[in-house]
């Protein structure tokens, strides 16, 4: 596309500018980003947000719900879910796959705070103290 910057007699002055498109942008990132932004949307403005609970934020003394409850609730449920994993799906499998690459990477994939936790001690990320990665 060309933009016309000035004129003067027989004289133009113009400039070529890019057009915008997303015929660079994979597929996957476009999509990636309409999900997040509906997601967004979900969270800040629907049926269940801050603002349509009472009318969050009109009066100093009505603080957010994310940051007293939804959060810390939702961390404890994280927490559980994660112990249940670990207990019965990933020491079911560890018991019958003798694979070391598959039980290590179902200990990652479903333990991300004991991941954290092992890489911020210098061990290594699939450690468990009770259980080594090679059998029992």
């Amino acid at each position: 596309m060309v933009q016309r910057l000035a004129s003067s007699g027989s004289i133009t002055v113009t400039r070529t500018v890019p057009r915008r498109s997303s015929a660079g942008v994979p597929r996957v990132a476009r999509a990636g980003r309409g999900v997040q932004r509906h997601l967004q949307r979900a969270v800040r403005g629907g049926p269940l947000s801050e603002a349509s609970l009472g009318n969050v934020g009109r009066k100093p003394e009505t603080a957010g719900w994310v940051d007293y409850v939804v959060t810390p609730v939702g961390a404890f449920a994280f927490m559980i879910a994660e112990d249940a994993l670990d207990r019965y799906f990933v020491r079911w499998v560890e018991d019958h796959v003798k694979n070391r690459v598959v039980r290590a990477t179902l200990r990652l994939a479903f333990g991300p705070s004991r991941f954290l936790a092992n890489s911020a001690e210098n061990r290594l990320p699939w450690y468990r103290p009770d259980r080594p990665l090679g059998g029992r």
